[in-house]
Order: C-alpha cells, then sequence, then structure tokens
C-alpha cells in the first residue's frame, strides 16, 4: 500500500514538472514568433506593461514627455532627471518605422525630429486598432543625446501583421 502510494505521488509530480516545461516551451516559442519579425533591433523588451523614457548623456538636456488624450498623441519638451516614468498609455499603437509600410497620410516623429523644439508642444492625431497592443520602441538622437521611447502592453498573443500595430501620425500641430 506505501508502495503504491509512494508511485502515485511520483506520477504526480512527473506530470506537473512536465506541465511545467511544456509551459516555458509555449511562452518561449510564443515569445521569439512575436519579438524577432517585428524589431529591425537585436534586443527583446520584458513583456512589463508601463511606458517610460530613457536618456543618456548629459544633464539638463532637453527630453520629450508623452500624454495620451482620447485621439492625440502630445509630445511636450521639457528639462528633466535622467529617467522618467510616464503614465500609462491605453489603446496605444506605434508603428516599426519602416518604409514598406504603406498609408498616404502616414508620418513619423523621425520625419520631424530635427524641428523639435524645447518649450514648444507637439500634437499628434493618430488611428486605433482595438484588435491588439504590442510593443515597440522608438529612439532618436537630439543635440547628441540619446533618447529611447519605449511603449509596452501585456498582449502576448498578437500575429506578426503591421497593420494591427499602427499609430498613423498626421496633421502635425505644433502650439
Amino acid at each position: 500500500m506505501k508502495r503504491l502510494l509512494f508511485l502515485s505521488c511520483l506520477f504526480v509530480l512527473l506530470i506537473i514538472q512536465v506541465f511545467a516545461i511544456d509551459q516555458r516551451l509555449i511562452v518561449s516559442t510564443l515569445s521569439d514568433t512575436i519579438y524577432e519579425p517585428l524589431f529591425p533591433f537585436q534586443f527583446k523588451i520584458p513583456m512589463v506593461y508601463r511606458t517610460t523614457i530613457e536618456r543618456k548623456e548629459a544633464k539638463d538636456s532637453v527630453i520629450y514627455n508623452i500624454k495620451q488624450t482620447s485621439t492625440n498623441i502630445i509630445l511636450e519638451a521639457k528639462k528633466t532627471e535622467d529617467f522618467v516614468s510616464l503614465e500609462y498609455l491605453e489603446d496605444l499603437y506605434w508603428i516599426p518605422f519602416r518604409d514598406s509600410i504603406p498609408d498616404i497620410n502616414m508620418i513619423s516623429i523621425e520625419d520631424v525630429q530635427k524641428d523639435l523644439i524645447p518649450g514648444k508642444r507637439y500634437e499628434f492625431e493618430y488611428h486605433k486598432d482595438k484588435r491588439s497592443m504590442r510593443v515597440y520602441l522608438y529612439y532618436f538622437i537630439k543635440d547628441n543625446i540619446f533618447y529611447s521611447i519605449r511603449f509596452e502592453s501585456p498582449n502576448r498573443l498578437v500575429k506578426n501583421n503591421y497593420k494591427l500595430f499602427s499609430v498613423f501620425l498626421k496633421n502635425i500641430k505644433i502650439e
């Protein structure tokens, strides 16, 4: 009887271990499938729901704060510390900066980054696709400072379809 109980416990532990390994493999496969085709960069970003802006080098330099309204993305230039955590940006879809994505009205911040002026507010209209959220990294260099803007969301099951991750930036307004 004791032997049967011992073997039953071993069998249960074996099933639990196999299930755990299987789950890790599933997560790993999803991660590889999602990240590699989407990013032109050679690194991966953890799937943590947050939005941050990072700056490297030089104190008291200009950094751009990003806010979201119901229909617009607002870039606000200001002085700040080396690291700034921003508000969560729900339903924000950032498009990878690639020439192959077709949209007549679409422009990227890269097209206007040389004209960004401290103290001005830049507003971009965008369209939202309610089917998915994803992670995108945008970076630029201004005054020899490297800035990176990272958008993250918890949805792991998004397919490799750029139209699902699109932020169409158009009608730039400078206040």
